[in-house]
């Protein structure tokens, strides 16, 4: 059985503004047919879970969600220190994770009332590329 070996690519994002929903991020175009295993995202500034307001970073293959976080409603929400990385919760339906070669990944945002802020983005994927 082969063995494969875990990379990571990193995505510098920038500044996500507090109303989200406009911003759609191609990511990357997958050289290869990829089994992704982990998705982080850092920020410059701290990012605290909300009730009210607050934003959901999606990992998608086209229309199929990959991978997400969200940073409310506080009981599940992800608070993030500044210099730090929160991880996205990988979507475990089968095959989920696995990505064609070719296809694009993109990064998406949703908001619960006016979203909140991250400062200075960046997305970190750990995948197995099957082509190794």
């Amino acid at each position: 059985m082969k063995e494969y070996h875990l990379k990571t690519k990193q995505f510098f994002v920038g500044a996500i503004i507090i109303d989200p929903t406009a911003l759609k991020y191609a990511l990357w175009k997958c050289e290869n047919k990829i089994k992704i295993a982990a998705v982080r995202l850092g920020v410059m500034s701290a990012v605290t879970a909300a009730d009210t307001n607050y934003t959901t970073a999606i990992v998608k293959n086209a229309t199929v969600t990959i991978a997400s976080m969200a940073n409310g409603p506080i009981a599940g929400g992800i608070s993030i220190a500044a210099g730090a990385q929160g991880a996205f919760t990988l979507v475990t339906a089968a095959g989920a994770n696995e990505v064609a070669k070719d296809a694009l990944l993109t990064l998406e945002f949703t908001k619960v009332g006016n979203g909140l802020a991250w400062a200075g983005a960046n997305v970190e994927i750990d995948y197995y590329d099957y082509n190794d």
